[in-house]
């Protein structure tokens, strides 16, 4: 029986941390869990290792209120910023 609950713990963790994972890649949470349910900590492990999905981080930094772009370059910056810290333009 408590190999059973031991077994249980695990798998939620797996689940919860691929899609943590996923989701910080910019990817769909849903599939990160997919992955650790169905492979447990190697689909947790291959989570970590799938690389970055660009669009989607800049997206989920858009989203937070905590970045914008800037104007000139494009770039994202913190949205206190007044001035890029890419291109050097002052933002207004």
């Amino acid at each position: 029986m408590e190999y059973f609950v031991i077994w249980i713990v695990v798998l939620l963790v797996c689940i919860w941390a691929g899609g943590v994972i996923f989701v910080k890649k910019g990817r769909q949470k849903g599939n990160g869990q997919g992955l650790g349910c169905l492979l447990g900590p190697l689909g947790v492990l291959i989570a970590y290792l799938i690389p970055d999905n660009p669009e989607g981080v800049e997206k989920i930094k858009l989203e937070s209120g905590d970045n914008k772009k800037c104007p000139e370059c494009a770039e994202i910056i913190k949205a206190e910023a007044k001035k890029c810290k890419y291109c050097g333009s002052k933002l207004n």
